[in-house]
């Protein structure tokens, strides 16, 4: 894998992470829109109303881990081959 190969694929990554979080994000948001109005309607009550966002809030959280996880395992795992040919080069 060469340099250029190993930035795409690093950039690529970031990306998806970022993508992920940004839709876990809107999500949250438009639960929270949702969860808010429904309390100001009197479908469910305040308390009832932050329940249900500390539970999405965790969850999103929960997501974004996930696909930290995700991502950085495969980095790890393309990046190997080149982190061994630069190793063997810094002993030569």
């Amino acid at each position: 894998m060469n340099d250029k190969e190993i930035k795409r694929f690093i950039r690529t990554g970031l990306l998806i992470g970022i993508g992920a979080a940004s839709v876990t994000k809107d999500k949250v948001n438009y639960l929270a829109k949702k969860v808010t109005k429904a309390v100001k309607q009197g479908n469910i009550n305040e308390k009832e109303g932050r329940k249900a966002l500390d539970k999405m809030l965790n969850k999103s959280k929960s997501e974004q881990k996930r696909i930290e996880k995700i991502v950085n395992a495969a980095l790890k795992e393309i990046t190997k081959p080149y982190i061994k040919a630069v190793k063997r080069k810094t002993k030569k």
